[in-house]
């Protein structure tokens, strides 16, 4: 069964995409500022998507901040709780080089 995310999940969400240009209702090419619900949820949704943007940086820092964590934390367990076909969907969607890099067997 899939969670309900809360108001403050689906905005930081909301604000981790790119709103304008080719990328427009993806994830973010780079990290957001750190310290904002932006960064915890880019960095929750690109360890799903293309972990290999994700420096261990970023997930040191989500461990200093105990509210971020817990909206990293729930991003992170509402994408597990969705069916595995929409988590595909996703992964392979919110990521401009998540398919790219499937097709040469990095995943």
């Amino acid at each position: 069964m899939e969670n309900k995310l809360s108001d403050r999940a689906q905005a930081a969400i909301k604000s981790a995409l790119a709103t304008k240009g080719p990328r427009k209702g993806l994830l973010l090419s780079s990290s957001p500022k750190p310290d904002t619900d932006a960064y915890a949820a880019w960095s929750a949704l690109m360890m799903r998507c293309n972990c290999f943007k994700v420096g261990m940086g970023n997930m040191i820092r989500l461990s200093w901040n105990p509210e971020l964590k817990a909206l990293h934390d729930e991003i992170d367990s509402w994408f597990e709780s969705l069916p595995r076909n929409t988590q595909h969907s996703l992964t392979v969607g919110l990521d401009k080089d998540r398919l790219a890099l499937q097709t040469l067997g990095a995943w």
